[in-house]
């Protein structure tokens, strides 16, 4: 069973953009902590914009030290992103910030693979089984939902609980797709990827992968190899 939600508020994609931007100027983590509490004070009350701004604070600053620098790298991708970019963005620093929204997007694209709708229900039994059945995590379930909604990713059916998927985002810099990749071998802890499946993946569901074997083949950070005749992708050392 794993052990730490955390990923418990709802967040919007414009909270996200905010901690981006004053990261880009401003270094010291107290300070930042003071901007988005100004920042979201006529929104988020009391205890719950504490807790809003830890989760923040921890998808962008709070990082873990093996991730600094992807991080960085995610933050000067994020400068010059449209706003569909933007949402791959943040999504490469909540891989590697919350396990619990990897499984919960693996989740959600493994349903998108059979139909084009999903019921939140079938989604929190998968997330039982991975984390447990507890109050805690069926709550974090509903505010990911909601989230996903306000970042535009997936839309409600109009039923409660339902929710139905949405044209898939383009992205057109391809550092951003690598990147995502990165953080994926990251969060999974994975040594390789065969390269079939990069494209697929279900953690990527709202995204146009599109990504060429030449695009590695370029690259600083990946590594290729052959395992049972299969390309697969893995970081350098």
């Amino acid at each position: 069973m794993l052990d730490r939600i955390g990923f418990d508020r709802f967040i919007k994609i414009g909270w996200l953009n905010k901690t981006a931007e004053i990261f880009e100027q401003e270094k010291k983590p107290q300070n930042i902590r003071e901007a988005l509490d100004h920042y979201l004070k006529d929104e988020v009350g009391g205890d719950n914009r504490r807790k809003t701004i830890n989760i923040l604070m921890r998808t962008w600053i709070n990082v873990e030290p093996e991730h600094v620098n992807t991080r960085d790298k995610a933050l000067e991708l994020f400068k010059s992103a449209d706003e569909n970019e933007k949402i791959g963005v943040h999504w490469i620093m909540f891989m590697l910030a919350y396990p619990v929204f990897d499984n919960f997007t693996a989740a959600i694209g493994k349903l998108f693979e059979l139909q084009d709708e999903f019921v939140l229900g079938t989604v929190k039994r998968r997330m039982y089984e991975l984390w447990g059945e507890r109050t805690t995590l069926q709550y974090a379930v509903e505010k990911m939902a909601r989230s996903l909604a306000n970042w535009e990713v997936v839309e409600s059916s109009g039923k409660p609980g339902n929710y139905k998927r949405k044209q898939p985002i383009e992205i057109k810099n391809m550092d951003i797709k690598l990147l995502l990749v990165e953080a994926y071998l990251l969060a999974s802890g994975k040594l390789y990827i065969q390269f079939m499946k990069i494209n697929r993946l279900n953690e990527f569901f709202p995204f146009i992968m599109d990504i060429d074997l030449a695009d590695f083949q370029t690259s600083e950070i990946f590594k290729l190899d052959k395992m049972g005749g299969e390309p697969v992708i893995g970081l350098r050392d």
